[in-house]
């Protein structure tokens, strides 16, 4: 430019410019300038979907990695995650590294409506700063901060009901006994199969085990979340409650959950700024004890080995033949087994 040979020029940042950035293990990081591989899961992802475990957020959001529930089970329903794979059959575990807010946790430890984004390292260069705990990717998940400005109040909520997707048929009692019958003549009387049909005698039923099961519980859950945010552009906050309940389709089968969060954000001075991060939660499940097996899974089992012509509640106030063995006597008794947990975790930087 006219005399001069030489010209500085020197680029500047704006927010708009930022708005695109990967969080990784070192920081943030524009998609363009990121080699690795990395995906990722934003808040406004979540919030178009209505998940009540924050592992089943991932479930088809993002190739290379693998989400599966193993249960539906209130309290005990979330998903297992494998990034790129089965990277092992030893007894080292598969399970990817969690961190929250740079705290190894669980990601299930974390309510859907208090996170901002999520972040998936799914190669060896992306996950190489956390060392060996990496061998099976990272998750490195993000919380919502506090916006400056006058107090924002956030509430969501959501209702649901869950029934069985399939309920199988069971053969009435009366072809139950005909079919042994056609394996061991003689096990079951014409009088007595007639009294299974004419459906009259209480001793001679035609009880549906697996329907009475899945249809005793209210299939209900529900969930809320209410969120406070503001402050100056110094000193931010965020202060975030959620409440669940889950009714399962099985009576007495049920889970209660709380989540408390409290993230602080200061800035000092130009060079000096202090973050806080607070959070608890109470998760309290209850199942009813079976004589099978523990929990509500043996008397699931039960139900399903249970003929229609084994009665159900009788009229001397017993149930079936053989009452220590019988689900349906489980399940209207008053002993549960019962999981209660307490989580605290905090972070200062």
């Amino acid at each position: 430019m006219g005399n001069r040979t030489e010209v500085n020029v020197v680029l500047e940042l704006t927010v708009s410019d930022l708005s695109d950035v990967v969080v990784v293990g070192y920081g943030t990081r524009r998609k363009v300038n990121l080699t690795g591989s990395v995906a990722t899961v934003t808040s406004d992802d979540l919030e178009k979907r209505t998940v009540t475990k924050s592992s089943l957020a991932l479930q088809g959001q993002m190739s290379g990695i693998s989400v599966r529930q193993g249960s539906g089970n209130p309290g005990n329903n979330q998903a297992s995650l494998l990034i790129r794979g089965q990277g092992t059959f030893s007894g080292a575990g598969t399970s990817p590294l969690v961190l929250v807010d740079g705290i190894e946790s669980s990601l299930d430890n974390v309510d859907p409506a208090d996170i901002s984004s999520i972040s998936v390292l799914k190669d060896a260069a992306s996950a190489a700063i956390f060392g060996s705990k990496a061998a099976n990717g990272v998750i490195l998940v993000e919380t919502k901060s506090g916006v400056a400005g006058k107090p924002v109040i956030s509430y969501s909520s959501y209702v649901g009901k869950d029934r069985p997707t399939f309920i199988p048929e069971m053969i009435n009692s009366w072809e139950y006994a005909e079919v042994i019958n056609s394996i061991n003549p003689g096990t079951y009387s014409e009088e007595a199969i007639q009294k299974y049909k004419a459906g009259n005698d209480p001793n001679y039923p035609n009880f549906d085990h697996i329907k009475y099961l899945f249809e005793s519980g209210k299939g209900i859950e529900t969930k809320q979340n209410v969120s406070v945010s503001g402050g100056a552009p110094a000193a931010r906050y965020l202060f975030s409650f959620g409440y669940f309940n889950n009714q399962a389709i099985i009576m007495k089968n049920n889970s209660e959950r709380f989540d408390l969060r409290l993230n602080l954000d200061s800035k000092i001075s130009e060079k000096l700024r202090f973050n806080v991060k607070l959070s608890g939660l109470m998760d309290n499940s209850k199942e009813p004890s079976s004589a099978y097996s523990s929990g509500v899974g043996g008397i699931v089992l039960g139900a399903m080995r249970n003929a229609n012509l084994i009665p159900g509640p009788t009229p001397d106030g017993y149930w079936g033949r053989n009452e220590t063995l019988h689900p349906e006597a489980d399940l209207n008794s008053k002993s549960f087994v019962k999981n209660l947990a307490y989580s605290f975790y905090s972070n200062g930087q």
